[in-house]
């Protein structure tokens, strides 16, 4: 079932992590530009699964900012040499919608 069209609520909590502080790219729009630190976020699974505790998580702007990030005007050394398309803001929303069906699958 394609949810790209309708509403889908889920509840993300900050997850707990073990260990010293890293400085690590987000899941979602693959970027650390240094204004938001990339934070474990889960979410509980749909259904029994759910039920029993299991999660999804990523590490995802602790700011939740991605969307302006795919957005910023790219920098010279990151532009495509072969005049490929910018695909940002289509590959973020991939990866939403593929933690999004983690989250529902059952």
């Amino acid at each position: 079932e394609d949810i790209s069209d309708e509403p889908v609520g889920i509840e993300l909590r900050v997850g707990t992590s073990v260990g010293p502080a890293r400085t690590t790219l987000c899941d979602w729009c693959r970027t650390d530009d240094g204004t938001s630190t990339a934070r474990l976020l889960v979410a509980r699974r749909a259904g029994p699964r759910g039920r029993a505790g299991d999660t999804v998580g990523q590490y995802v702007c602790g700011d939740l900012a991605c969307w302006k990030r795919v957005r910023r005007p790219l920098k010279p050394h990151e532009k495509s040499v072969t005049g490929a398309p910018d695909l940002r803001v289509d590959d973020l929303r991939s990866r939403v919608l593929e933690f999004v069906e983690r989250v529902r699958a059952a």
